[in-house]
């Protein structure tokens, strides 16, 4: 995804596949080389139109903006005299997913390889140690990357051939090794058929299948696999979740909080499971859910506002349970327990409580149109909209001051936080092609810059000739996916 938070930092991708990253950074999860916190937002990496020695022959604001594209810059700096260019920390590629965890970060280039830093107490960086991480460095993993998600203490990659890769802790059995054990290195977890997204929650790990079916693996006393299963505190090996789930719909879209899962499915309709005491399952209760239960009563009829749910996300904070979700209108909607729901009208250290789907008014966000949420883990909540522009609320490092701050309502980050970029989102893609790309390239859904104008011929040859939405990527004739990859990389 594009956007990802961890406890207290957030980190964001640019349109140039760069990563702004700001927050707390006591474990070096935000990269930048030291384990001091850093407020304000700072850029690594990116591809720019000028490297290495050019930069002495530009005027100093291009010369600032050049640099702040291609390495790490904080943006406090503004005169170019004081920029030195660093190494480039992905090999000189462009970024194309992030994810964090707790207090751990992982990135995947364009070309699949996967970078990580931070807390690594429980080999959750998959650097074959448990020493922590102050810069990015190269996870040992023989496979080309599309996707990554980060749990408290566990990582999961999905690969371009549709095997997943996890490593990390194992004492919920959440690195899917089949065993409680924790694992050092990626190692490929058996047992799933071909995989088109990942998910990891706090202690559990979820997948689903091109076929639109979910597999689920983990802690599973709080609920959260979807099992069913009332004794068993620890699953090491994936299930898939019984039939009939889901209304007979395939899913395209999950998201893993700490012990509650919450699904979108093909139609738009979101389905909620696992633990339910702050009401983040958004069933109009506080009582814990087993199985998946469809969230039927989001506002007044229609559901959603008379539209339906495109992505969402879900805390991953045991004491700030709660769920953001993006609806295809570009409208935001949130529930569950926090400091900041995005409603306002709360003082700075008082919980909203919202038991339903409360949408947040939209001129909150200006009127823009927002395709991408995270929630985070209990601190700092993040939208993207179709322009590019990022909007911050909640607790803690918020990336607009120097301090640590609160807002109950969405702020908009300063355009000097972005000079001449902007953040990477998935565009105003109709449902039909978010389906294309999910069950399809999947991880370039709100990873890189794409353009509608651009996509809707693109995606329409991609339809037609796999005659069936869904059909994997990689069985697409080898001549419709370098003309994908092609206009993907030039939007």
């Amino acid at each position: 995804m594009a956007a990802a938070g961890g406890f207290s930092y957030t980190v964001l991708l640019t349109e140039r596949g760069g990563l702004m990253v700001f927050g707390k950074n006591l474990s070096g999860q935000l990269g930048r080389g030291d384990n001091e916190d850093h407020f304000l937002p700072a850029l690594l990496g990116g591809v720019g139109p000028v490297v290495g020695d050019a930069l002495e022959d530009l005027p100093g604001s291009d010369a600032v903006r050049a640099a702040r594209a291609l390495c790490l810059v904080p943006w406090e700096q503004q005169d170019a005299e004081q920029i030195v260019a660093e190494p480039h920390p992905f090999g000189g590629e462009a970024l194309l997913a992030v994810a964090a965890g707790f207090r751990h970060t992982v990135c995947v280039t364009d070309g699949g390889a996967v970078y990580a830093t931070g807390l690594n107490s429980y080999r959750q960086l998959g650097l074959g140690d448990e020493h922590y991480r102050t810069l990015f460095a190269r996870v040992p993993l023989d496979a080309a990357v599309q996707m990554v998600a980060c749990g408290s203490e566990h990582t999961l990659a999905l690969a371009r051939t549709g095997e997943v890769w996890a490593w990390g802790s194992g004492t919920r059995g959440q690195n899917g090794q089949f065993s409680t054990r924790h694992q050092s290195v990626p190692a490929r977890v058996a047992g799933l058929p071909g995989i088109a997204m990942v998910a990891a929650g706090k202690y559990h790990s979820v997948a689903v299948g091109t076929d639109g079916r979910v597999w689920t693996w983990g802690e599973s006393n709080d609920g959260g696999l979807g099992h069913d299963d009332a004794e068993q505190s620890a699953e090491p090996a994936p299930r898939v979740l019984g039939l009939p789930v889901f209304g007979g719909d395939a899913v395209l879209f999950v998201s893993a909080g700490h012990g509650c899962t919450a699904a979108v499915t093909k139609l738009g309709a979101v389905w909620a499971w696992g633990r339910n005491e702050n009401g983040q399952l958004g069933l109009g209760d506080q009582v814990q859910r087993r199985v998946p239960v469809m969230i039927a009563n989001a506002g007044p009829p229609p559901a959603w506002g008379g539209s339906s749910v495109r992505m969402l996300s879900c805390c991953g904070s045991a004491g700030h349970g709660h769920t953001l979700a993006v609806t295809q209108d570009g409208a935001v909607w949130s529930w569950g327990v926090s400091y900041a729901l995005g409603h306002g009208g709360t003082g700075p250290r008082a919980f909203d409580r919202r038991l339903t789907p409360t949408r947040i008014p939209q001129a909150a966000f200006g009127g823009a149109r927002i395709v991408l949420v995270s929630a985070g883990n209990g601190s700092a909540k993040v939208a993207v909209c179709n322009h590019g522009l990022v909007y911050v609320w909640g607790t803690g490092a918020l990336g607009t001051s120097a301090t640590e701050e609160h807002s109950n309502v969405p702020l908009l980050l300063p355009a000097s936080m972005f000079p001449g970029a902007r953040c990477a989102r998935g565009g105003g893609l109709s449902r039909q092609h978010t389906v294309a790309f999910m069950q399809g390239q999947h991880a370039r859904l709100g990873a890189l810059c794409v353009y509608r104008d651009t996509l809707d011929s693109v995606i329409g040859r991609v339809v037609t000739e796999c005659r069936v939405l869904g059909k994997p990527y990689k069985d697409m004739p080898e001549g419709l996916r370098r003309l994908l990859a092609v206009e993907l990389r030039e939007t």
